[in-house]
């Protein structure tokens, strides 16, 4: 039984661990978003302390109860010829470039991209020979690819303003988070007929661009359950539809969490009308830090060189010409834009204005650095485990080893990879990687 059962922002923060129960959504209460998810609060030892539903959509924790009923095929009609009768009528083909987003914080904040990023993505989607395209949360690019690209397009949106310009042939009112449909059982038999294949030639890929705050665990589930109904409805066995996730780089350990296959691209996405990530913007010095994450092999897609962009026959992908490649870490290895060096001491390449901590054992920012909270924050490279640093592990006194050496790895002193590559360590931790996480006998005993 529940301790408490509410409903409340997935998204806010709260001070204890917040696990998401990936179980049937059906079964929960339902809110006018859908089906709600469960989460359940843990203690810093993993132990349950309360748990309860939260809507997936609102942010704001003011979700309520009442289910709306969904707009009528008459109530579309005569909204569609509101706004081709008004004095200012909207362009019903580009409904974006007119329309005002949506800019509630709590629940529906909308930023739409801009011309050079929608070619790019055009030109990624010819590249690997993409027909139909799954837009989710994307109503720029959908209206992009129907207007002047031979691609077709299905929305599918919580903003349920595009029913007043798109039928549901290529607009569904949709709740990305738990992958409801509004308009029930007619615009989920709609879906599913846009995904059978039917053309030897066709393609569809899943293409999504989420609110940055959202549980990377309920959206990898939407994507999981699309590629299953894909995989039922043409009767293909483990066939894996292209994926695009556009979010910024510094979310990128939460994306592979959920989905191991997924790469981040080094294109820089912009949008029109975000105060940050936008062209020119000044605000963040090295470029917009959002990223286009795919499980389609880099090395299949080309960036525009005349943006920035080059390919590393290195590393068989197209990187920004500020991406150097560093010979000892074999990559480019630069995340954020700007260019990397590589620490002799941590083995790996850091932002360049980041200095070797002698105490702390990791390169970090000069200004502001505490070493006690740093310490606290911090991952051992050997066991992967958090609050403390190679030397401080127990690795050394479980496995009897007594010395750590200060050149090269630190377990086996070899110079030819880094500690997290180290064969030794993982033998002897007996490391496994499962589900994209890694797991070994000190940090989670196997």
């Amino acid at each position: 039984m529940l301790q408490i059962l509410i409903v409340y922002s997935f998204l806010k923060q709260f001070s204890a661990p917040i696990k998401v129960v990936l179980d049937d959504f059906s079964k929960n209460p339902s809110c006018q978003h859908g089906p709600t998810v469960l989460l359940q609060r843990t203690n810093g030892k993993g132990d349950l302390q309360d748990q309860f539903y939260a809507c997936t959509a609102s942010r704001d924790g003011k979700c309520s109860l009442e289910v709306q009923k969904p707009p009528t095929a008459e109530n579309i009609i005569s909204n569609r010829r509101t706004y081709i009768k008004s004095s200012n009528p909207v362009d019903t083909k580009e409904p974006t470039r007119h329309l005002a987003p949506l800019s509630f914080d709590g629940e529906e904040a909308q930023y739409f991209f801009t011309n050079r990023a929608l070619s790019c993505f055009e030109s990624i989607f010819t590249q690997i020979g993409i027909t139909k395209v799954l837009c989710i949360g994307a109503p720029r690019l959908h209206e992009h690819l129907l207007q002047k690209t031979s691609i077709d397009s299905m929305l599918l949106d919580i903003d349920d303003r595009f029913h007043d310009f798109y039928s549901n042939r290529h607009f569904i009112h949709y709740n990305m988070f738990n992958h409801f449909f509004f308009r029930g059982k007619c615009d989920e038999e709609m879906f599913e007929r846009y995904l059978k294949h039917v053309e030897p030639s066709s393609r569809i890929c899943i293409f999504t661009d989420p609110p940055f705050g959202c549980r990377t665990e309920l959206l990898a589930n939407t994507i999981q359950t699309i590629n299953q109904m894909y995989n039922h409805i043409n009767s293909f066995v483990q066939q894996v539809l292209p994926t695009f996730w556009i979010f910024p780089y510094f979310m990128e350990t939460y994306i592979r969490q959920e989905m191991p296959s997924m790469e981040m691209a080094d294109y820089q996405v912009n949008y029109t009308n975000h105060e940050k990530y936008r062209e020119g913007s000044k605000a963040i010095k090295n470029g917009s830090p959002v990223r286009m994450f795919t499980n389609v092999p880099l090395g299949m897609i080309r960036l525009p060189t005349g943006e920035g962009y080059k390919y590393c026959q290195k590393c068989d992908k197209s990187v920004l010409k500020s991406n150097s490649h560093c010979s000892i870490c074999k990559a480019c290895t630069s995340k954020n834009g700007a260019p990397y060096k590589h620490c002799s001491k941590c083995h790996i390449c850091v932002k360049t204005n980041y200095v070797h901590c002698g105490k702390c054992g990791r390169c970090a920012q000069v200004e502001g650095h505490n070493c006690q909270q740093y310490k606290r924050m911090v991952s051992c490279r050997i066991c992967l485990g958090r609050g403390h640093v190679e030397k401080g592990c127990s690795f050394w006194k479980r496995y009897g080893i007594s010395r750590m050496f200060q050149v090269g790895c630190a377990v086996c002193g070899g110079k030819a990879h880094i500690l997290r590559d180290c064969a030794k360590r993982k033998v002897l931790t007996k490391e496994v990687y499962f589900l994209g996480k890694y797991h070994n006998e000190i940090n989670e005993p196997i």
